[in-house]
């Protein structure tokens, strides 16, 4: 059996730590034809016209989900309706909350991989948040050749397997959350970001040559049932509270 999900009234009685972050994750799976419907009416006309454009059912599926949570979590935070909220675009393409007045200093980022959607929610500290489906087609050593730091394909080097595998996907999720944190996208250069993940979830930042302090993140990667992993990076120090927990969306 999985571990217990939470349901949004136990989400929302629990509110948010103050240094730290709640990270809810939803499984495709759970997006049944009458949680469908509840979702679909969450969504704002551009919201749903976005949806609409994705060819296949599944990637329309994954959108509905991802964005339909993201508003059930927001709403249940800041105490107003999902459908009150608004949305903008940062400088560098990141979507923001604009409304309404209650939302006060909430931020949040999203993620989805197929079969698995994401959102982390601080309050009022930079949050990034990335998943993947460890079965994911991709080269490992070529991609860890242009992307990794020299530290981290040292580790890899001495895997194989799903070992490395697991070891590939610890690194990418850690380092996208982080640049998702930024929110300045891949123009950062990757090989120069460290992650050194732990056992307990934990991970270490380290940075060669960039205008960042390393020592200001927290980092955690989470192992999602058998076929995810999420990461996620927070501003808050290296050692805030962040929780991973599988949202009822139910």
């Amino acid at each position: 059996m999985g571990e217990p999900r939470t349901t949004c009234e136990e989400a929302a009685e629990r509110g948010l730590p103050r240094e730290g972050a709640r990270t809810y994750f939803v499984f495709q799976d759970a997006l049944v034809p009458r949680l469908r419907d509840q979702l679909m009416g969450l969504l704002s006309e551009e919201e749903r016209g976005r949806q609409r454009r994705f060819i296949r059912d599944s990637d329309r599926d994954l959108f509905l989900l991802a964005h339909g949570m993201l508003r059930r979590v927001l709403a249940l935070h800041a105490g107003v309706a999902p459908q009150k909220l608004r949305f903008e675009t940062g400088a560098h393409g990141r979507p923001e909350l604009s409304g309404p007045a209650a939302v006060g200093s909430l931020s949040f980022n999203l993620t989805h991989t197929p079969g698995l959607a994401a959102c982390a929610v601080a309050n009022g500290r930079a949050v990034g948040v990335d998943a993947e489906h460890l079965a994911r087609e991709i080269d490992l050593r070529a991609v860890s050749a242009r992307v990794f730091s020299a530290i981290e394909r040292r580790g890899l080097d001495g895997l194989s397997g799903e070992d490395a595998r697991e070891q590939f996907f610890a690194h990418w999720t850690l380092k996208e959350a982080y640049v998702k944190a930024l929110g300045l996208g891949f123009s950062l250069p990757l090989r120069r970001i460290t992650t050194l993940p732990t056992r307990d979830g934990r991970a270490l930042l380290q940075l060669e040559d960039m205008e960042d302090d390393a020592s200001r993140w927290t980092l955690r990667t989470h192992r999602a049932g058998s076929q995810h992993r999420i990461a996620v990076a927070l501003e808050a120090g290296t050692d805030a509270p962040v929780t991973f927990e599988e949202l009822s969306l139910a």
